[in-house]
């Protein structure tokens, strides 16, 4: 009886947390070409539930990052991946992370494809969830963006300002910079069809619900994210402090999985975005159109600098700006958008 009491109270206190307890599994958007097609996602044993009330107060804002942070991955456990009328089974990692690498018998039509990912356990399903994957549109051009500080006022490179903007701001008071998502809605079209877009970023997937939510709010275009390691509440405070080894690595799966596709990058110069963009172009120099560098720091540095320099040396343009107005104006000038969409 005593149990069973502490059991109940203990499932109310999570409940008004707006916390489940029950296995959950998260897909996220994947990527196919030709060949293959790639998804991921995690699997939970405990995680926030989807909470849509918005308020302005510092304590609620501070709650509902914390939340996202209040996981328990569900580590080595098969989950099968439905698609079509085949099945295959695929394994957890130690994070509760997984991913397969489908290949494909003849190549798709272009869009996005629904799958469905299955939890079964002693022959009884205990959740299922539908995800899906792009196959691009014929088309010439494909961008890869950064998020903290690319779109997404952060103050990612000082960390007393990331902390107190992520835990005083909601998904649906952050910013983003000035006419950023004007930009990225001339980059995404291309005719009668739409660019695909990448988000890679060393924000956690514990913020994929909230990027979501901010994608939504301000039209930004639809696209594939590809995030850092889950983190749990232990770990809050070391928030966007992730290897930018993992950015570069994945930036150049990118690359190899579209080798017909040239390239658009986006980023700021607030961390490593331009190291990691100048190895990329060192070794991708045929594939990368341009690059385009937020200016969040006051001065450019010599580094900085002399990193553009090699960058348009090897043949590739390069936009490094202060406000997003003269990133369209150059996107205009090389051809990449039309002028007369602007409203």
């Amino acid at each position: 009886m005593g149990k069973h009491f502490l059991s109940t109270i203990k499932e109310w206190f999570y409940n008004q947390l707006y916390i489940t307890r029950k296995p959950v599994i998260r897909v996220y958007n994947g990527y196919a070409n030709h060949q293959a097609f790639s998804l991921f996602g995690h699997v939970l044993k405990q995680s926030p539930l989807t909470h849509k009330q918005f308020r302005q107060n510092f304590l609620s804002n501070t709650f509902s990052v914390i939340r996202l942070f209040l996981v328990k991955p569900f580590p080595h456990t098969s989950i099968t991946i439905h698609w079509q009328n085949e099945s295959i089974v695929t394994t957890t990692d130690e994070n509760g992370f997984f991913k397969i690498n489908w290949m494909l018998q003849a190549p798709l039509s272009s869009g996005w494809h629904s799958v469905f990912a299955e939890l079964i356990i002693n022959g009884e399903t205990v959740c299922k969830e539908e995800g899906k994957f792009l196959v691009p549109s014929a088309t010439h051009l494909a961008l890869i963006s950064d998020i903290d500080d690319t779109f997404l006022v952060s103050h990612a490179s000082q960390l007393r300002k990331k902390l107190k903007v992520l835990l005083s701001e909601n998904a649906q008071s952050r910013k983003p910079f000035h006419a950023v998502v004007h930009h990225y809605q001339l980059l995404a079209k291309e005719e009668d069809h739409q660019r695909p877009f990448f988000y890679i970023s060393s924000s956690e997937w514990n913020l994929y619900d909230y990027l979501q939510e901010f994608k939504h709010k301000y039209q930004i275009p639809e696209g594939i994210y590809l995030l850092s390691s889950l983190k749990q509440i232990n770990q809050l405070l070391h928030t966007h402090q992730q290897k930018h080894d993992g950015k570069y690595m994945r930036i150049i799966r990118i690359l190899k999985a579209f080798p017909e596709l040239h390239f658009i990058l986006l980023g700021d110069d607030g961390q490593r975005d331009p190291d990691i963009y100048h190895s990329v172009v060192k070794q991708f120099p045929t594939n990368i159109r341009c690059v385009y560098i937020r200016q969040v720091k006051q001065q450019p540095t010599a580094t900085m600098q002399n990193m553009i320099a090699s960058m348009k040396m090897l043949g590739v343009a390069l936009c490094y700006f202060k406000n997003s107005e003269e990133a369209i104006e150059h996107s205009a000038a090389l051809g990449f958008i039309q002028l007369e969409d602007r409203r």
